[in-house]
């Protein structure tokens, strides 16, 4: 027969480690963040170009060539944006960051410091293809359109 002392309770402790607020403190600069613009878009030519060498050696490069098709025109406008979607949205779902902000220490988050939503994600890439919206975060703080649209901030991550 069991004692009710003999039933060891787990009561979950609250975290020690909460996630870092976001301040003046620790708001990536703009510098930095145009460093992870600039190395981004480089990564994400390569696999942009990658992926055409693949498509061209397996025989299919007549299909970036479309002469006569309109669609098949239009659809090839898309593959830029479609890629540069692709590897914002996949990259700061996962991790929170993308492979230049591992390499510029910065991270992806809410005010509060919590990971993001796939939501808050994904209009967060969609707002990455305006056009010049890149340049939106020199203004007097280092947020752009695809930050304050998402409701999210790049930090240094410590």
């Amino acid at each position: 027969m069991e004692n009710e002392n003999d039933i060891v309770k787990s009561v979950e402790e609250p975290s020690s480690v909460k996630p870092p607020m976001v301040n003046a403190s620790n708001v990536a600069s703009k510098s930095v963040r145009f460093t992870n613009f600039i190395l981004d878009v480089i990564l994400a030519l390569i696999i942009y170009y990658g992926v055409r060498y693949i498509l061209y050696s397996m025989g299919l490069g007549p299909l970036f060539e479309p002469k006569d098709n309109p669609l098949l025109q239009f659809l090839i406008l898309l593959y830029w944006p479609l890629v540069l979607f692709l590897y914002y949205f996949i990259f700061e779902a996962l991790y929170q960051r993308t492979p230049a902000k591992f390499f510029t220490k910065t991270i992806v988050v809410y005010r509060d410091g919590t990971k993001p939503s796939l939501s808050s994600i994904c209009a967060r890439s969609l707002l990455r293809l305006v056009p010049f919206e890149q340049f939106t975060f020199f203004g007097k703080d280092s947020t752009g359109l695809h930050d304050s649209g998402s409701k999210t901030h790049v930090i240094y991550k410590f």
